[in-house]
């Protein structure tokens, strides 16, 4: 999405999108870093446009094979918990295809007290927020977690050992909480592509 994004900015005025990358220090070779600022930048006159492109992009799309494991993992109800930066509906719509459970989907920060350990069902946290409740993609939004999450999600880290699969740390919210964090018992298994590895967690 972003490389998209890029080449339609540069469509618009190459020379005003140059000037842009160099003043934000933007590395064309990584533009997923980036993704709230490019966001902001292609959107910045109307964040309903924004907001028209993600519900397009994720119409009709179907959860992967991969899905379908978590789903199998999550209703087994031991590891049964996820906390995301997605606003897809993904995991969910795996759950209901492939597993008789109901997940409790908290996707906006309003819902945050009701993220506890002790839930019989699959829990599902996205704490940028649902596609459909107010999605949080601009620099600012995604700088810093809201506190009704940060306050409820400790108690899952104080009993819960985190797998982080798919997250590159390049959101604001989510890397400070975790590097806010006084102690997790097992500590982080953190998976990453070759080459891909996020920046570094003092824990």
């Amino acid at each position: 999405m972003v490389e998209r994004w890029r080449n339609e900015l540069k469509e618009a005025d190459v020379n005003d999108l140059n000037d842009w990358l160099k003043e934000h220090n933007i590395d064309e070779n990584d533009l997923a870093s980036h993704y709230s600022k490019i966001f902001d930048k292609r959107f910045e006159l109307s964040k309903k446009d924004g907001f028209a492109f993600l519900e397009k992009k994720m119409e009709n799309i179907e959860p992967s094979c991969g899905y379908s494991v978590l789903a199998q993992i999550l209703a087994e109800g031991k590891h049964n918990v996820v906390i995301t930066t997605n606003f897809d509906s993904l995991t969910e719509d795996a759950l209901f295809i492939y597993t008789q459970k109901k997940p409790l989907v908290v996707g906006h920060a309003s819902l945050a007290d009701y993220i506890s350990t002790n839930l019989s069902r699959p829990l599902i946290v996205k704490i940028h927020h649902d596609l459909f409740l107010s999605p949080k993609n601009s620099v600012q939004e995604v700088v810093k977690m809201d506190n009704n999450f940060s306050k409820n999600l400790r108690d899952i880290f104080k009993y819960y050992t985190p797998l982080v699969i798919g997250y590159g740390g390049n959101d604001g919210s989510l890397m400070s909480f975790l590097e806010e964090l006084d102690h997790i018992e097992e500590g982080i298994f953190w998976f990453y592509m070759e080459g891909n590895k996020p920046k570094d967690l003092s824990l």
